[in-house]
């Protein structure tokens, strides 16, 4: 399954790490892999915040991945992945 959307935040025990633009999802066997446009960050907390939490806007509904993994940034976008289906 694919998904876009133009908002998120990406958190590190609920403090924002990251706020996303406009982000691109996409599903794996095992859960999904986002590539988002960073619109603003804390390079403290992406560095050092350990276990993140992807929350993603789909519509009316939110969708959360827990222990979520940066797995590439650059200054302007960023690659994240989260393991099995969202919460709602």
């Amino acid at each position: 399954m694919q998904a876009s959307g133009i908002s998120g935040r990406l958190l590190s025990a609920g403090r924002e790490a990251a706020l996303l633009g406009r982000w691109q999802l996409q599903t794996t066997g095992g859960g999904a892999s986002v590539t988002a446009a960073l619109a603003a960050f804390d390079e403290f907390l992406l560095e050092h915040g350990g276990r993140f939490t992807l929350v993603l806007a789909v519509g009316p509904r939110v969708w959360r991945w827990r222990n979520a993994q940066v797995i590439a940034r650059s200054e302007t976008t960023i690659g994240i992945t989260g393991e099995g289906r969202p919460e709602e």
